[in-house]
């Protein structure tokens, strides 16, 4: 242990902050800045005399952000004097109520000719307000573990999918990781919808699979993929923060009402057919399934006049090419649309409780809030890929949640939509309020499928 003052380097902020490829991510959880440098100064050994609300208000996290999940981000330099590195790396500040540790600690000279070395991952321990003592059993020796072995992190096969992997590689740097690419059932069939295939659980049981069976210790999936019920002994460990939700019109048109009459249009989700026949009954519905790729293929070869995709993954793909958003209010979203879940193995042992702390850091509250509660709406009305259902959840920075959903026939000839707006703390009650009042609307669940 170490006494330390924490404080500003010439030139730089005094906040914990994130390198320039994270600040989109931090943007969207409520920071408001980016940088860091926390300096020890002259360190001796000792108890410090500072309380953990002094630090909390030195590194200013900014609003809406929690310390002791946040204080992970990448790219904290520390200066230090007096020899204050521990064993296998460790960095150890404590005032007796609290302080914090960081590991992979890689010593280094900076332009100055002081010792200086770079923090990669932090994480704030709470001590014995009475003792002073630090409860070392809480540090997370994250990046030892996975020096010798690799996180494995499984991904459907397709371009999109490793994409969306890669994305969450990148978050967990410097640990070391692996991408293990799967072929499901879902991606083999593509002659028939996925309702007919099995449901959208194709999608994930293989990956699950992978995770109980000790082969990967993490899934990446589009969280609109996995079913309100998912394996047992898993768990979902992050949401991260949330892509563009909507739906994309391909083909040329600005609307569905600039649509010609008759025209053909490609997709493989039953909501989006219902609601394309709901507000076009003229339109000719067809199926579409494959890859993003192969589906903008068929668009450019005229099998279709217009095709309908998630601006989410045309934007994590990078593709350039012409697309118009459809409004919420005409093409209500899926649950957990535009959202990215890791799931994992239940923490029980040493290796897992390091992954679930691992992602824990990255996970987005209003994200994972949104999702609560648009996938409560799907649990009550016990939805499957053969039921049209809409939920789209909105987490103001006021702290109230406004919660959008929609059912309907698969031929979009009836419809029901209502909204809920409550605090983000009930979101699953009330997606479950709404998921009742939906079918009352509709006089039971006879109008679902």
């Amino acid at each position: 242990m170490v006494d330390g003052k924490i404080g500003n380097a010439p030139g730089r902020s005094n906040c914990l902050g994130c390198d320039s490829s994270d600040q989109n991510a931090a943007n969207q959880s409520g920071a408001t800045s980016c940088g860091d440098t926390v300096d020890l100064g002259n360190a001796q050994p000792g108890i410090c005399k500072r309380t953990i609300n002094d630090l909390i208000n030195d590194i200013k996290m900014g609003a809406g952000r929690h310390f002791w999940n946040d204080a992970a981000i990448f790219g904290v330099h520390v200066h230090l004097r007096g020899n204050i590195v521990g064993k296998d790396g460790l960095v150890i500040t404590d005032d007796g109520c609290g302080g914090f540790v960081a590991t992979a600690f890689n010593a280094k000279h900076d332009e100055s000719g002081k010792d200086a070395g770079r923090i990669y991952f932090l994480q704030l321990l709470f001590c014995n307000e009475a003792s002073g003592s630090l409860h070392t059993g809480a540090m997370t020796q994250s990046l030892n573990i996975f020096n010798h072995a690799p996180l494995r992190l499984a991904s459907r096969a397709s371009q999109l999918a490793m994409c969306q992997a890669e994305l969450v590689r990148k978050r967990l740097a410097p640990i070391a990781t692996e991408i293990q690419p799967i072929t499901t059932h879902g991606d083999r069939v593509l002659d028939r919808s996925l309702a007919d295939a099995g449901g959208k659980g194709l999608f994930i049981k293989e990956l699950e699979k992978a995770i109980l069976a000790g082969a990967s210790d993490a899934a990446i999936h589009s969280m609109k993929d996995m079913e309100t019920h998912f394996a047992p002994g898993t768990e979902v460990a992050a949401v991260l923060p949330r892509e563009d939700r909507r739906d994309a019109l391909l083909g040329g048109y600005a609307s569905l009402a600039d649509l010609p009459k008759g025209a053909i249009v490609g997709t493989s989700s039953v909501r989006r057919r219902a609601l394309l026949l709901h507000h076009r009954p003229d339109l000719s519905v067809k199926l579409l399934r494959g890859n993003v790729i192969r589906r903008i293929g068929l668009l450019e070869a005229g099998d279709y006049d217009a095709i309908i995709l998630a601006v989410a993954g045309l934007r994590r793909l990078g593709l350039e090419v012409p697309f118009s958003p459809l409004a919420s209010d005409v093409m209500p979203t899926a649950a957990a649309q535009g959202a990215l879940a890791v799931q994992i193995a239940s923490p029980c042992d040493e290796r897992t409780r390091s992954v679930s702390a691992a992602f824990t850091r990255m996970n987005c509250a209003r994200a994972a809030a949104e999702v609560t509660a648009e996938r409560a709406v799907l649990a009550y009305l016990d939805g499957s890929c053969h039921t049209p259902i809409a939920a789209s959840a909105i987490c103001g920075d006021d702290g109230v949640l406004r919660l959008d959903a929609m059912i309907l026939r698969p031929n979009g000839e009836a419809a029901h939509r209502r909204q809920i707006v409550g605090p983000v703390d009930d979101a699953t009650s009330l997606g479950t309020e709404l998921g009742a009042a939906l079918l009352t609307d509709a006089g039971g669940r006879e109008f679902l499928v």
